[in-house]
């Protein structure tokens, strides 16, 4: 399915989905979102059987989830030591996990696709604008936002030492980072730093 088409304008998104109640196409998108996880099958019955959605937090990037696991020391083999950013993303992205442009998982921007399908299943007339995105560092963010006139292939090793910082920052507080998304009626996608025990922590070595 096309995430593109689906996290795009509203009006493409409702139309989409008024062809496919006529019985005109047949439109399935659960690879869209978790991989082929059956995210859309669980939260339709219970937006149309009456129940309400409260909030959604998840996991949706599996490539951030890779990235951010790979940073942590992992204490009794070498074999997975913790590695840099830019060694982490090298890795993720020789497995193809990653997006075409790393930017966008790094950025938050495939995270935002995401979410906002999952907010338009849940009947939240929403468009990109009224997500609100962080960046997995603030740096990473200006460089998406302000690209050189003349930009050079990218290289994320400049970013290496500041990533490692906030990683052992996290680690000081007994928590590591995890690139969550919410949705609380105001979407959220941002990487929060987790103790051992969140829910998500069994996650974080996603594909790892």
């Amino acid at each position: 399915a096309n995430i593109h088409a689906l996290a795009g304008p509203l009006e493409s998104y409702n139309q989409i989905f008024k062809e496919r109640s006529l019985g005109k196409v047949h439109y399935g998108f659960e690879v869209t979102i978790g991989g082929g996880i059956p995210v859309h099958a669980m939260l339709r019955p219970l937006v149309v059987g009456g129940d309400a959605v409260t909030s959604v937090a998840a996991v949706l990037s599996s490539s951030m989830s890779f990235v951010l696991h790979r940073l942590r020391p992992r204490e009794g083999s070498d074999s997975l030591a913790a590695l840099s950013l830019s060694e982490a993303v090298a890795e993720a992205a020789g497995r193809g996990m990653t997006e075409d442009d790393p930017l966008d998982d790094l950025c938050g921007r495939d995270s935002l696709k995401k979410v906002l399908v999952i907010a338009r299943e849940l009947g939240l007339a929403l468009s990109q604008q009224d997500v609100q995105v962080e960046p997995v560092l603030e740096s990473i963010g200006r460089l998406a936002r302000e690209p050189p006139e003349n930009p050079s292939p990218l290289d994320l090793a400049q970013f290496d030492e500041e990533m490692s910082r906030r990683v052992a920052e996290a680690a000081t507080r007994g928590c590591y980072l995890a690139y969550l998304c919410r949705i609380t009626g105001i979407e959220e996608a941002e990487p929060p730093a987790q103790g051992d025990d969140a829910p998500f922590r069994a996650g974080a070595g996603a594909g790892a």
